[in-house]
């Protein structure tokens, strides 16, 4: 018992450290940074097109990789636009990739949607690139692909991986994410005659609306590449697009089951972010079984983050007071000191 705790304040100490040292670099950060470009392609994979953009100088090869992949906030919206504040950041410092999934932004008919081919396409894009010793970071559910795809790194393309707000692959969490998903797989066929007749996207102009808004209250920094997002946003409204969003969350139960059938690998050192973003459904809610559900949850998903973070002396658990679920667009300097921590 004794052993335990010491390694938890030990554990709780680093975790402080991290955090602090994001603080300091992000006061010391220049007032008029320095522009970073952006280079965006669609590159073909497994025999479609992918999205894929570069961040700084993607031939420094002195550098190593950082790899971005993007899952959904509250609006199911689910592309790298959330990580337009902090890519730049990280471009600094580290070659970086931003690799979207075949249902966003390439507006393809008929796309492998899903977090499980995404697997297939994250580790093909690694090959095609030659991108070696990379970090990845996975954003809310994308760490279902990052599951299945680490299962297999004999190439040691991913060294290292942070987690921002991962999918919790506990039977209770898969339930309610299940339970979530339940009317885009019972009313699919009928969402989607809606929307191929051009009446979804009003909505989905409201919803980039909100995720703008929301966007600029977490970021002011020079460096924020604001065309990038509204680049996404835009692509957002194309009709395949919205179609394909749809047909993914449909699915969504698959993916759950396919990644909770692995174990996390072991062998590769990994930070888990855990933020408050649940805080803000709680307050919200005024249905008492509602409100203990969403409490139940978040309890849930310490737990689970916890015993992942106990497969491995390597890995670390970061609790972060932040309650927005865009810890890397709020919070991209505390994202770059834990990288660099976690690269040492």
């Amino acid at each position: 018992m004794m052993r335990l705790r010491k390694c938890f304040l030990k554990q709780l100490m680093r975790s402080v450290l991290t955090l602090l040292l994001g603080q300091i670099a992000i006061l010391a950060m220049p007032l008029f940074a320095t522009e970073i470009s952006v280079e965006s392609m669609e590159v073909k994979i497994d025999e479609h097109p992918l999205h894929v953009s570069f961040w700084g100088e993607k031939n420094a090869l002195q550098k190593p990789w950082v790899v971005l992949i993007s899952g959904p906030i509250d609006s199911w919206h689910s592309d790298s636009a959330w990580f337009a504040a902090s890519a730049p950041i990280l471009a600094q410092h580290y070659r970086v990739i931003a690799i979207d999934r075949a249902a966003t932004v390439v507006n393809l008919a008929d796309a492998p949607v899903g977090y499980t081919h995404f697997a297939l396409d994250l580790n093909l894009t690694l090959q095609h690139f030659n991108i070696q010793n990379a970090t990845l970071v996975a954003f809310a559910s994308s760490n279902i692909s990052a599951q299945i795809a680490l299962q297999e790194n004999r190439e040691k393309r991913v060294s290292n991986v942070v987690l921002i707000d991962p999918d919790v692959l506990s039977e209770f969490s898969i339930a309610r994410y299940n339970q979530d998903a339940l009317p885009f797989k019972n009313n699919l066929e009928k969402y989607l005659t809606y929307i191929s007749q051009h009446k979804y996207s009003a909505r989905v102009k409201q919803k980039n609306q909100a995720d703008l808004e929301k966007l600029t209250s977490l970021s002011t920094l020079a460096t924020t590449n604001w065309q990038y997002v509204t680049k996404l946003m835009d692509k957002r409204l194309e009709i395949h697009n919205q179609k394909n969003l749809f047909i993914e969350i449909a699915n969504y139960h698959q993916d759950l089951q396919q990644a909770a059938k692995l174990v996390w690998p072991q062998h590769i050192p990994t930070v888990i972010i855990d933020t408050q973003f649940e805080d803000s459904y709680i307050a919200q809610t005024d249905n008492q079984e509602q409100k203990a559900g969403l409490i139940k949850w978040q309890k849930d998903g310490t737990e689970y983050y916890q015993r992942l973070v106990r497969l491995s002396d390597q890995n670390r658990y970061l609790t972060t007071p932040s309650k927005a679920h865009l810890f890397q667009f709020e919070r991209p300097f505390e994202l770059l000191s834990i990288i660099q921590q976690l690269r040492e």
